[in-house]
């Protein structure tokens, strides 16, 4: 997840200096919708999962669904908006949502290496 979003923070910064012309048409906003609607139900499914089991994974996972149902909102509200504006929204908001997804990333990388070492678990998260 880190190493994603700091790719997804340099594609963002590239596209707040170059603009580009969006042209949205029907098929990509349902594509779009379609992809929102089935990463929600897998987010809820990984969280759902990890509350049953405790495991890192899942809650990556589940990390990892909700910043692609934002990432696409994000793309769906950039072709919808930029046309109006001579503004990069979508460099922006990668900006901002390529730092929630490092720093989510790093929470979950240090509540592993705490396992890992075997710092102990308060008892509502012990397997």
């Amino acid at each position: 997840m880190i190493v994603v979003s700091i790719q997804f923070f340099i594609e963002s910064l590239k596209r707040i200096f170059s603009i580009s012309e969006l042209e949205p048409s029907i098929t990509i906003i349902l594509i779009l919708l379609v992809s929102i609607v089935i990463k929600l139900g897998l987010f809820f499914y990984a969280q759902r999962l990890f509350h049953q089991t405790k495991l890192l994974s899942t809650k990556a996972l589940a990390t990892d669904n909700l910043f692609d149902v934002y990432i696409s909102l994000l793309v769906l509200l950039s072709f919808l908006f930029q046309p109006m504006f001579n503004f990069s929204f979508d460099g922006l908001a990668g900006v901002v949502i390529a730092i929630l997804i490092a720093w989510s990333a790093w929470k979950i990388l240090l509540q592993s290496v705490r396992r890992v070492l075997g710092e102990s678990l308060p008892p509502n998260q012990l397997l």
